[in-house]
């Protein structure tokens, strides 16, 4: 083996004050903690524990008894009472968590060890003094395995005892001494191949070397390894599979053993080739190099470290006082190393350690990869950031995708998702769902920014381009509530086409839907209306987010939220914008139409749908009922009175809007509202109407259909689930199996499971053709539908997401076959979002 001495720097006001011989990479030693907190009869640190966070240090303090003190990062405090309010207890030798709490045991030469207990804020004794034997003086040894809390003593007397406990009750498991009254006490335990080792002192025939299992003890080593001088097995340190245990001699120095189950083994020179180091007090790993605290009361507690090759020494002696004779309880805490001092003359210190290293993290794995082309914009972006000396600070990251932030400060920022996981070292692996901000041929420059623990900051950026081809109109998907007014436009795989924001990214809030072809382009726009809570402003947005035309639909102070039905009324081959308010407004029922010169949008007509009084609400859908090219407005209460359907046609020689009739679509007795939709069920070329009630009224689905006199008359009706059944149902229609006959799709939206219900009107009536579970048979969150050829396959698919709970779980039906087939599914928002998936109709 080689030994050796490295560069230390030991600093003090700033100053370097010591440095020897410069072969390995540097230390920087820094006193924390003012010369015995203060009081110099805080003559020694002599344990340190990290609890919540922060570091705690336990003193030896023969005046006033032992204290704790507890360092958040910046201060230190005191969380005790000098010596737990007993001056004798003068020693802290070690502190455990167990449990959850701290754990710590006193030496006591008056009345015996007491163990105390601290739950963050109070401290509680657990035991009595010295478990009824003042002779047990010290809890020197203190562990915790197989969930309880063992506590080894120190009895000059009849020699060491083993309690254990179990939160509850404690009780001795070995015989006193373990028959031999030399054995005097103990300073460790550890756990090893599933047992516990227990170290005893003995300065007469050697240290000795127990195994617990549990049940029963065994001696593994009773000799001092040979060497009666040996006295004592002090520290244990377990690193990949090997024990390493560091002895205490006064006589001939410390020694260094590994033990691999069968074998003992020492690797050290004997004493570090110091006589004078007599103690190994303890061993830590500290940037996967062992490190060891060594007592010497000649020149100074020493540190050293161990490779599996070389010994280096990376402290001055006493860190430049000789007076300072122990390197207590190394600990690690925020890539850091910590020991206690003892020193009789100005008080025990704290000294940390840090390796010098100002180089910064590194970049790897990135995808997709620098340059990379026709890459899918709803791909993952991964890197790995790495720093091998301190550690990524994963608080400090900070990432851009094509100019905006997606993740600031280690937080996703609005829009996006992702996870920033921990390599269970110092790395960090990041995956950003990009699903906020990419679109098709786009080129992205990806700009990553970290620092590790110390603040040493780098970065780096590579550009890769997204797909050419941009995809039709889709899936356009909102939050039904609770989720921000994000809007995101998909296709039947889950691709992203765009993403962007309604209305302010702070509001929280369900959303109306709908894709209409406003300005008779050919192409769809995505018009949007907003719930409850805020001001009734209607938008309408390219598909890329880009913002058209925005009106306030009603006065400035209503915010009692917006139904909304799109359909060209007037016959310009432009779609027009058909509102009312969800309720409280009145019936007040307004169209607006875009104008394709001012970019503006304007007011074509408004009128009441039911008397003026009436507040419960009015639902909306368009179609052409009677085959003349151009759509009717179609009305029904959300509730609040009888279940009148009326429809209004655009009298384009009055531009006004005319009642041309009206039904009583179920009992007049039944105020529970109305749901409607529209669509050619019985293929006569004409839309129909399909309704079914809103609440409390049976699943019963009815269609009217316009006849040769143009009034509405029944076509037929079903009652598509259990008669009990009284909550909302979704509704859509749609031709899913492409024969040109349109299908009725229903699905509870409340109060039910998952059944989705495909209904078809065939030889003259109304007729279910086929059932299915969108989702499991538990979920009773809801389901939304949409019914559309997204995949332009000609046949229409059938969408579902949960109306509300049940997370982001869009999944698309296919019925190109006999019966329905799950084509896919994916996560539309961040998959822990449980506000319920609206879908722009």
């Amino acid at each position: 083996m080689k030994f050796k001495i490295i560069l230390v720097i030991i600093v003090l006001g700033g100053f370097i004050i010591g440095a020897r011989a410069v072969e390995a990479q540097e230390i920087t030693w820094t006193q924390l903690e003012d010369d015995g907190f203060g009081d110099i009869n805080n003559i020694r640190v002599t344990c340190l524990k990290v609890y919540s966070g922060n570091l705690l240090a336990g003193t030896t303090n023969e005046a006033t008894g032992t204290e704790v003190w507890e360092y958040n990062g910046t201060t230190w405090a005191q969380i005790n009472t000098d010596g737990f309010g007993d001056a004798n207890n003068i020693i802290l030798y070690n502190l455990v968590i167990f449990n959850g709490n701290l754990y710590a045991g006193t030496n006591n030469l008056t009345t015996g060890t007491e163990i105390w207990e601290y739950d963050g804020s109070t401290w509680s004794q657990v035991n009595t003094d010295g478990f009824g034997d003042a002779n047990n003086i010290s809890g020197n040894a203190m562990h915790v395995y197989d969930n309880k809390l063992y506590i080894g003593t120190y009895n000059l007397v009849t020699g060491v005892e083993v309690w254990e406990y179990d939160g509850s009750a404690w009780s001795q498991v070995n015989t006193d001494g373990f028959g031999d009254a030399n054995n005097i006490y103990s300073d460790n335990f550890v756990t090893y191949n599933g047992n516990m080792l227990y170290g005893v002192a003995n300065v007469v025939t050697g240290g000795q070397l127990w195994e617990y299992d549990g049940s029963n003890w065994t001696l593994l080593n009773g000799d001092g390894f040979g060497d009666v001088d040996n006295w004592e097995s002090f520290s244990f340190y377990v690193d990949n599979s090997i024990l390493y245990i560091g002895t205490w001699s006064d006589n001939d120095g410390i020694e260094v053993w590994t033990y691999d189950g069968t074998d003992f083994t020492q690797i050290n020179p004997d004493a570090m080739g110091d006589v004078n180091n007599t103690t190994l007090l303890s061993i830590v790993k500290y940037h996967n190099i062992l490190t060891f605290g060594i007592r010497n009361l000649v020149t100074g507690g020493e540190m050293w470290t161990y490779d599996g090759t070389d010994w280096d020494q990376v402290n001055t002696d006493g860190f430049g006082d000789a007076d300072n004779t122990r390197a207590y309880s190394l600990t690690v805490l925020d890539y850091k190393l910590y020991t206690g001092t003892a020193n009789d003359n100005t008080g025990g210190q704290i000294w940390v350690g840090e390796i010098a290293d100002n180089t910064g993290p590194t970049y790897s794995n990135q995808s997709p990869a620098a340059s990379a082309a026709e890459v899918n914009p709803s791909n993952d972006i991964s890197i790995f950031i790495d720093d091998a000396t301190w550690g990524v600070d994963s608080n400090n990251i900070d990432i851009t995708l094509a100019g905006v932030n997606a993740v600031v400060d280690g937080v996703f920022q609005a829009g996006y998702s992702g996870s920033i996981t921990s390599d269970g070292d110092k790395g960090y692996n990041v995956i950003i769902n990009p699903d906020a901000n990419l679109y098709y041929d786009q080129t992205v420059a990806v700009v990553v920014s970290a620092s590790d623990v110390i603040g040493n900051a780098t970065s780096t950026t590579w550009l890769f381009s997204t797909m050419e081809t941009i995809p039709s109109l889709g899936i356009v998907v909102t939050p039904a509530s609770a989720g921000g007014p994000n809007v995101r436009v998909v296709d039947e795989i889950g691709m992203q086409i765009s993403s962007f924001f309604a209305y302010d990214s702070s509001l929280r809030m369900g959303l109306e839907v709908e894709q209409a072809d406003i300005d008779a382009d050919g192409v769809n726009e995505i018009v949007i209306t907003p719930g409850t809570g805020v001001e009734s402003r209607i938008k309408a947005f390219e598909l890329d987010g880009t913002l058209m035309a925005s009106t306030l639909a009603f006065n400035e102070g209503f915010t009692g939220g917006v139904n909304v039905a799109t359909g060209d009324f007037n016959g310009d081959y432009k779609e027009d914008i058909a509102v009312t308010p969800i309720g409280a407004g009145g019936p007040n029922i307004r169209i607006y139409t875009y104008n394709t010169t001012s970019g503006e949008f304007e007011l074509l007509d408004w009128f009441f749908g039911y008397s003026e009084t009436f507040r419960g609400g009015a639902n909306l859908a368009a179609g052409d009922l009677d085959a003349n090219g151009i759509d009717e407005l179609i009305v029904t209460p959300r509730g609040g009175m009888s279940p009148q359907v009326k429809v209004f046609s655009y009298n384009v020689v009055s531009q006004k809007f005319e009642l041309a009739d009206s039904v009583i679509a179920y009992q007049e007795t039944y105020y529970g509202g109305v749901q409607v939709a529209t669509g050619d069920i019985n293929s006569d070329g004409n839309n129909d109407i399909i309704v079914a009630p809103f609440l409390n009224g049976g699943p019963n689905i009815r269609v009217y259909t316009l006849n040769s006199d143009s009034e509405l008359e029944l076509l037929d009706w079903l009652m598509a689930y259990d008669i009990s059944y009284r909550g909302t149902l979704s509704m859509q229609v749609g031709d899913t199996d492409g024969d040109g006959y349109n299908e009725v799709v229903i699905a509870p939206k409340t109060l039910g499971d998952s059944t989705v219900k495909v209904l078809r009107y065939t030889t003259g009536s109304l007729q279910e053709v086929d059932s299915f579970m969108a989702y499991d048979e538990k979920f009773m969150g809801g389901v939304n539908l949409f019914v559309n050829d997204v995949d332009e396959d000609g046949f229409d698919e059938v969408m579902t997401s949960p109306a509300s709970s049940g997370g982001p779980n869009l999944r698309v039906y296919d019925y190109e076959t006999d019966a329905e087939i799950l084509k896919g599914w994916f996560w539309v928002f961040p998959e822990g979002f449980r506000g319920g998936v609206n879908f722009g109709k």
